[in-house]
């Protein structure tokens, strides 16, 4: 569950026609998106992290990105 002190940080602007896009993804998401159960799967293959609370955070996110396909980062991988 999305806490509502995360959401407060959320926030999207344009700068030179490029959408820029800050908002929190809870762990539980995030998994899904690891996994490809949710749509927007690039987001943890291709994200830049700002902000992590922790070492163990890092290290957590860290281990959903090794789950993610390599397939879907590389599509030279597809056959």
């Amino acid at each position: 569950m999305m806490f509502s002190r995360g959401r407060q940080v959320e926030c999207q602007f344009i700068i030179d026609g490029i959408s820029f896009d800050f908002w929190p993804i809870g762990y539980d998401r995030a998994e899904r998106m690891a996994t490809s159960e949710e749509w927007s799967t690039t987001i943890i293959a291709d994200c830049e992290l700002l902000y992590v609370r922790s070492e163990d955070d890092l290290a957590r996110f860290m281990e959903l990105r090794e789950t993610y396909p390599t397939w879907a980062v590389n599509p030279k991988h597809l056959i």
